[in-house]
């Protein structure tokens, strides 16, 4: 089965998400733990020069991950 990358203007969306999801990911100030990524894995992140981070933000699939939260009820 041929895969399908997405369309131009889905691409430029993805493209822009991820750029800001790794810009949040290497900020300043936030230690340990965050985004669900272990503090190596965000340490190696913060290491990229900013060509090598444009081309991770390229990749044609989020990077960001979205939990299912869970339901809840509503009383009227």
């Amino acid at each position: 089965m041929a895969s399908k990358w997405p369309d131009s203007h889905v691409l430029r969306e993805i493209h822009e998400f991820n750029r800001e999801f790794l810009e949040l990911v290497c900020a300043d100030g936030q230690p340990g733990t965050a985004f669900g990524l272990a503090p190596a894995v965000r340490q190696r992140l913060k290491s990229l020069t900013p060509a090598q981070l444009e081309a991770v933000a390229a990749t044609p699939c989020l990077l960001a991950a979205f939990a299912v939260l869970p339901a809840r009820r509503v009383s009227y």
